[in-house]
């Protein structure tokens, strides 16, 4: 049939039914679409929200191991200034006896009231300064250096084997390694080159007696070297920087 013009021509039924389909399988694809996003879009939530827990979970197990830290390091702190505090009062009682001995006013009766670990301390030593210890200059003695620019008070300057020697009493949990103690002769080579500039008379060498919880002994007798003086002069200049670099 010839077509007219301006009248609108009716789709053959064969042609509405390929148009039903089309659009039918093109409804389809859409919803399949849709539903595929949507089930992506659930997946993606979940894994968000999986990612999220998981986070949340390593940010309490890291503040948990921080809590943990914090209390393993305040319980080792305490125990530290216990252990410190023990030996500073266990180091004072000792230089006390030492001190009273040296001064010949140790008298039976303070030797028996005195304090078992006290008296321990100073029994293992006292042979030591029977046996070595002669003429005694001073006893805990304030002492200073212009030239080091310190100050300290030293427990003994006495003669020790007849030679005039710093004499420093400490106490100990355990004996010591030579190679860890050499704060003690740094400190001794410091009131030995105080007790130079004050007096004019040098002091050449340096005793460490020390006196172990167990009962046992160390003395350490030796010159005052070159090597304590340095190490003692790096010390001193690196107190010093520290302090300029702080204000």
């Amino acid at each position: 049939a010839q077509n007219t013009p301006g009248v609108e021509q009716p789709i053959a039924p064969a042609a509405q039914q390929e148009v039903v389909k089309a659009v039918s399988v093109n409804s389809d694809e859409v919803m399949e679409t849709v539903n595929r996003l949507k089930q992506e879009r659930v997946q993606q939530q979940r894994a968000e929200q999986n990612r999220q827990k998981e986070l949340n979970r390593q940010v309490e197990l890291a503040k948990q191991q921080r809590i943990k830290e914090q209390q393993q390091i305040a319980k080792l702190k305490e125990e530290a200034n216990k252990i410190a505090a023990k030996a500073s009062s266990r180091g004072t009682k000792l230089h006390t006896v030492c001190e009273n001995y040296l001064l010949n006013e140790m008298t039976d009766v303070k030797l028996r009231t005195m304090m078992p670990d006290t008296k321990q301390l100073f029994m293992s030593l006292r042979p030591h300064i029977d046996e070595h210890v002669g003429d005694v200059y001073c006893i805990e003695q304030a002492l200073y250096s212009k030239t080091l620019r310190l100050a300290g008070r030293v427990d003994c300057i006495a003669e020790w084997d007849g030679k005039l020697s710093v004499i420093d009493f400490k106490s100990s949990t355990r004996e010591k390694s030579e190679d860890k103690i050499l704060n003690y002769f740094m400190q001794c080579t410091a009131y030995a080159e105080m007790f130079g500039e004050i007096t004019g008379k040098p002091i050449n060498q340096i005793v460490v007696a020390i006196a172990v919880e167990d009962g046992t002994h160390q003395i350490f007798v030796r010159e005052k070297s070159d090597y304590y003086i340095e190490s003692l002069q790096r010390y001193i200049g690196k107190y010093w920087r520290k302090r300029l670099t702080n204000k």
